[in-house]
C-alpha cells in the first residue's frame, strides 16, 4: 500500500539532509529500495545493475550499510530470516504474510492508531510487524 516512489530530486534532498555525498550510484540505490518495496540486497543490485552495469555488488552492500547508519533506510527481517530494506524510516506498521512472505506497509492512518495505542500502554514503538495470511494465500487453500 505504497504511495508514489520518490523522484530523483527528493532522493537527492534526502541524501543531502543526512550529510551524504550525492552520487549517481547512491541515488539509483535509494530509487531501487523505494521502487522494489521491501527488497533484499540482491534485488537492489539486480535493479541497479540493469541501469548501471558497471556497479558491483560490494558497492550496493556498502551503500546500504551507509544508508542504515545515516537513518535513510530501515532494515527488517522477514519470516524466512532474509534482511529486507525500506526507505520509510518513521514508525509504521509492516504487514507480512506468513505463507508467501509478501510485505507491505499498512495505510498511515491505521498505523498511527496502532502506534498510539502502544504509546498509551507505556511502550515506545519504532515500528510494528503484523503477521497475516494474505487474501491470495487464503484463496489458494
Amino acid at each position: 500500500m505504497r504511495g508514489k516512489a520518490p523522484e530523483a530530486e527528493d532522493l537527492t534532498r534526502l541524501l543531502k539532509s543526512r550529510g551524504l555525498k550525492i552520487t549517481a550510484q547512491r541515488i539509483l540505490i535509494a530509487e531501487a529500495i523505494s521502487a522494489l518495496d521491501h527488497p533484499v540486497a540482491v534485488d537492489v543490485y539486480r535493479y541497479v545493475s540493469r541501469k548501471m552495469p558497471t556497479i558491483g555488488l560490494a558497492t550496493v552492500y556498502r551503500t546500504i550499510s551507509l544508508f542504515k547508519k545515516a537513518g535513510i533506510i530501515r532494515e527488517l527481517t522477514d519470516l524466512k530470516n532474509s534482511t529486507r530494506f525500506e526507505l520509510r524510516t518513521e514508525p509504521h506498521v509492516n504487514v507480512m504474510c506468513v505463507n508467501c512472505g509478501r510485505i507491505w506497509d499498512m495505510e498511515a492512518h491505521r498505523s498511527r492508531k496502532i502506534l498510539r495505542y502502544l504509546s498509551r500502554i507505556g511502550l515506545n514503538p519504532v515500528g510494528c510487524d503484523v503477521l497475516v495470511v494474505c487474501r491470495h494465500c487464503r484463496e489458494r487453500r
